[in-house]
C-alpha cells in the first residue's frame, strides 16, 4: 500500500478548496501517506515533496491548517526557492504558497556557495529572508574547527530581488579570531555579477610611500560600463585612482586616472593618466589606441616600480587578409629622463603589402609601399633633424623542387626609396635611392631515422648581388641590427630601408631537427654570412660587421613533459662569444620555472657603454593543494649584485585567497631611487563575482 500512497496525491486545489481561488496556481504533494483529520486539516507524512510554482519543499511531516491558512512543518526540512537557494531547518511554519513564514535552527545556502546559519529565518513578502544570530561563510569546516573566515552578525536580511545581503553588528573572524568589527555591512549575494560596493582590500607598504591600504569601490553604470574608485592612503601619500570601463558592440574602452598628493613632492599634484581601447571597424579593419601621460619622471617608479624611460601613445588601424596587409600608425613619445626636444617625439609609420599569386612565370610577386615621418621638437640644426621616407618595392619569388629533393629558389627585387631631411645641412633635402637585388638559394633536406628518432638535416646556401645608389642620408632607424636564424637568408639584414646591403654577398647554414617517440624535439642552426665589401653601418656586436660575419649558433629543445629551451649565440673568429641569449621554461604539476641568461658586449653604437651579463629566474612551487610559493629575480653577473628580487606566498583555498609578496628594486629607475615593496591581499570568495569552490555538503564546523 505504501507504493500506492507514494504517488502524486493530487493538487491542493481539490483537497483545500477554501485555501485558494480559481486563479491561484496549484500545488502538488507527493508523500508516503496523506490524510484529512476531523477538522479538515491536511496531514502528510513520510518522504514529502511539495511543489508550488518554482519552489520545492522536502520534509518528514506537514500539517496544513485550513482555518489559519498555514503549513506547520516537522523536519528536517529543505526548501529550494525559485533562485536555487537552499534553506535547511529543523522545523517551521510557512504560508500555503511557501513564500512567508518562520524556520528555526536554519541554514541558508546561496548559489551552492555562501552559507548562512541562524537561530531562525523569517521569510516575508516572498522577497526578504531575515535571520538572527547569524554565522556567514563560504568555507567548509570539519571536526568542529573554526572555518578560515566567518562573519558573525546580529541580524542579516537577504533581499532576493535586489540580490543584496545586509548585516548589522558584523564581525569578521579569521580562524575563529575576531579581526574587524563593522556596525553595518552590505554585500552582494553570489548570484550577482555586477554589484555596487567595496572590492577586496589590499595592504601595500614601500620604502618610498610607507604603509597604506587600498580599498576599491565598484560602481556599475548599466550593463555596459562601470567605474572603480580606489583610494590609497598611507603616511606619505593621499592617492585616488579612477578607472572607467565600457563595452561596445564592436570593442572596449578603458580609462585610468591616478592623482597623488605626497611628501615626496609636497608642492605638486602628481598624476598618471592612460586611455586605451580596441575596436572592430567596418570592412574588417581593427582600431587599437593608447594615450598615456605622467606628471613627472619619478611617478611611475615611485608608485608602480615601472622602469620605463619613456611613455608612448599610439593609434593604429590595421587589416590583414589572405593576400593583403594594411596598417597606419601614429606614435607620440615622451622621454622621462632626458631632453625630450632632441629625440623623436612624433612618428608615423604606414605600410601596404599585397601578394599577387602566380603572376610571372607561375610564381608570385609581392608589392609593398611604406611611408614614415619622424619629428623632433627642437629647432636646432642637426640635433632637431626631422626625417621622412616613402618606399616602394616588388619581390618576385620562384621556388622549385629538383631531383633528389633539392629545393631551388630565386628572389629578384626592385626598390625605389625617397628620403626627406629637414634641419640638417649635412644632407640634401630630398634624396632618391634605387635598389635592385638578385638572390639565389639551394636547400637540400635529408630525412631519415636514427634509432627511435626521425631526423632532418638541411644544408642551405645563398648567393646574391645588389646594386644601390651610394647616396648620403642619415641612419635614423637601422642603428641596431641583430643576426639570427630568421634573417640568415634575407635580402638585407638591416631592419629599415635607410640602410641596405649591397654588392656581392653569400650565406651558408645547416639546419637540423630530430624528434623521437616520446615527444622530445631538438633543433639547431649554424650559419655565417660573407660579403665582398665590409659595411660600416653594422655595429660591432651585431655579428654582421666586416666581410665575414660572426658564427651564428642557435638551438631549441621541447618536450611533451613541459620543457622548452631556446638558445642563440654569436661567436667571433677568435671563438669568443659576442652575444648570448638563453631562455628556458619548465611547467610541471607542482613546479614551474622560467629562466633566462643574456650576455652582451660593450657597443657604443648601440648606446651600451657597459657589458651586460645577467640571469633572470621566475619560479613557483605548489607546496600543498592550497599553498604556493613563488620567486623572481634578476642578477647582474658583472656587478655581482641583484637588480631586482621578489618573493610571493599565496594561499588559495575553497573559500578565500590570501596573497603576500615582497619585492626589491636595487637600482635607480631614472630619478626614482631603489625601493622595497610589501603587498598583502585578502579575497573572500562567495560574494558577487568572488566565486568559491562549490559547496556540495553543509559546513560541518562551528
Amino acid at each position: 500500500m505504501t507504493n500506492l500512497f507514494r504517488v502524486i496525491f493530487m493538487t491542493l486545489i481539490s483537497l483545500m478548496a477554501g485555501m485558494a481561488s480559481a486563479q491561484t496556481p496549484a500545488a502538488t504533494v507527493v508523500a508516503d501517506m496523506v490524510r484529512i483529520d476531523a477538522n479538515g486539516n491536511l496531514i502528510a507524512s513520510g518522504n514529502i515533496d511539495v511543489f508550488y510554482e518554482n519552489t520545492t519543499l522536502k520534509a518528514e511531516k506537514i500539517v496544513y491548517d485550513q482555518e489559519l491558512d498555514r503549513i506547520s512543518i516537522t523536519g528536517p526540512l529543505i526548501l529550494i526557492d525559485e533562485t536555487g537557494n537552499q534553506l535547511d531547518a529543523d522545523s517551521g511554519t510557512l504560508s500555503r504558497d511557501l513564500r512567508d513564514g518562520i524556520l528555526t535552527s536554519a541554514r541558508l545556502l546561496m548559489a551552492n556557495q555562501l552559507e548562512l546559519q541562524a537561530e531562525n529565518i523569517a521569510r516575508t513578502q516572498g522577497r526578504f529572508a531575515d535571520l538572527k544570530q547569524v554565522a556567514v561563510t563560504s568555507c567548509q569546516t570539519c571536526n568542529g574547527r573554526a572555518p578560515l573566515w566567518q562573519i558573525r552578525a546580529a541580524t542579516v536580511r537577504h533581499d532576493t530581488q535586489a540580490k543584496q545581503i545586509y548585516m548589522t553588528d558584523a564581525q569578521l573572524r579569521l580562524w575563529g579570531v575576531p579581526v574587524i568589527y563593522v556596525p553595518w555591512l552590505r554585500v552582494p549575494d553570489p548570484s550577482l555579477d555586477r554589484a555596487q560596493g567595496f572590492l577586496e582590500p589590499s595592504i601595500k607598504s614601500t620604502t618610498l610611500l610607507g604603509s597604506g591600504v587600498k580599498l576599491p569601490y565598484f560602481i556599475p553604470i548599466g550593463q555596459d560600463k562601470d567605474v572603480t574608485v580606489t583610494p590609497y592612503i598611507s603616511d606619505v601619500t593621499r592617492t585616488v585612482e579612477l578607472q572607467y570601463r565600457q563595452a561596445f558592440h564592436r570593442g572596449t574602452l578603458t580609462g585610468r586616472l591616478v592623482l597623488s598628493k605626497d611628501s615626496i613632492k609636497p608642492d605638486d599634484l602628481r598624476a598618471h593618466a592612460k586611455i586605451w581601447g580596441d575596436f572592430e571597424l567596418p570592412r574588417d579593419y581593427a582600431l587599437n589606441f593608447t594615450v598615456e601621460a605622467v606628471s613627472d619622471s619619478r611617478y611611475l617608479g615611485d608608485y608602480y616600480d615601472d622602469t620605463r624611460d619613456a611613455v608612448r601613445s599610439h593609434v593604429s588601424v590595421t587589416k590583414t587578409d589572405a593576400q593583403t596587409h594594411r596598417e597606419a600608425n601614429l606614435y607620440h613619445y615622451r622621454s622621462l629622463y632626458e631632453d625630450n626636444s632632441t629625440s623623436p617625439t612624433m612618428l608615423t609609420f604606414n605600410r601596404f603589402e599585397h601578394r599577387l599569386p602566380m603572376l610571372v612565370l607561375g610564381h608570385p610577386i609581392t608589392i609593398s609601399a611604406e611611408a614614415m615621418y619622424s619629428h623632433r621638437r627642437s629647432n636646432l640644426e642637426t640635433l632637431g633633424r626631422d626625417t621622412g621616407r616613402i618606399n616602394s618595392a616588388f619581390v618576385w619569388q620562384a621556388r622549385h623542387t629538383a631531383a633528389k629533393g633539392v629545393r631551388l629558389g630565386l628572389d629578384i627585387q626592385g626598390r625605389a626609396d625617397l628620403f626627406f631631411i629637414e634641419q640638417d645641412a649635412d644632407y640634401q633635402d630630398r634624396i632618391l635611392s634605387v635598389t635592385t637585388d638578385m638572390m639565389g638559394q639551394i636547400r637540400w633536406p635529408w630525412v631519415g631515422r636514427i634509432g627511435q628518432s626521425q631526423t632532418m638535416i638541411e644544408p642551405v646556401f645563398q648567393i646574391g648581388y645588389g646594386i644601390r645608389d651610394k647616396n648620403n642620408f642619415p641612419n635614423e632607424e637601422s642603428t641596431t641590427a641583430e643576426f639570427d636564424q630568421g634573417n640568415l637568408l634575407s635580402l638585407s639584414r638591416f631592419p629599415a630601408p635607410d640602410r641596405y646591403e649591397r654588392g656581392l654577398r653569400a650565406a651558408w647554414g645547416l639546419n637540423m631537427t630530430t624528434q623521437n617517440n616520446q615527444g622530445i624535439k631538438i633543433g639547431g642552426t649554424i650559419g655565417q654570412v660573407w660579403r665582398q665589401d665590409a659595411l660600416s653601418d653594422f655595429s660591432n656586436s651585431s655579428g654582421l660587421q666586416g666581410t665575414t660575419s660572426d658564427l651564428l649558433l642557435a638551438g631549441h629543445i621541447t618536450s611533451a613533459r613541459g620543457i622548452n629551451l631556446v638558445a642563440r649565440s654569436l661567436w667571433n673568429m677568435d671563438l669568443r662569444t659576442i652575444k648570448t641569449e638563453i631562455s628556458g621554461q619548465y611547467t610541471g604539476k607542482r613546479f614551474n620555472i622560467d629562466a633566462g641568461y643574456s650576455q652582451l658586449e660593450i657597443d657604443a653604437q648601440e648606446n651600451r657603454l657597459q657589458s651586460v651579463q645577467e640571469w633572470t629566474i621566475a619560479s613557483g612551487y605548489k607546496m600543498t593543494a592550497d599553498w604556493t610559493i613563488s620567486n623572481d629575480f634578476r642578477f647582474d653577473l658583472d656587478a655581482k649584485r641583484f637588480a631586482t628580487a621578489g618573493l610571493g606566498l599565496s594561499y588559495d583555498a575553497q573559500c578565500a585567497n590570501i596573497d603576500f609578496s615582497v619585492s626589491r628594486r636595487f637600482t635607480e629607475s631614472g630619478t626614482s631611487p631603489p625601493q622595497t615593496t610589501f603587498g598583502l591581499g585578502l579575497r573572500l570568495k562567495g560574494f558577487g563575482t568572488g566565486r568559491s569552490t562549490t559547496q556540495s555538503q553543509p559546513s560541518c564546523g562551528g
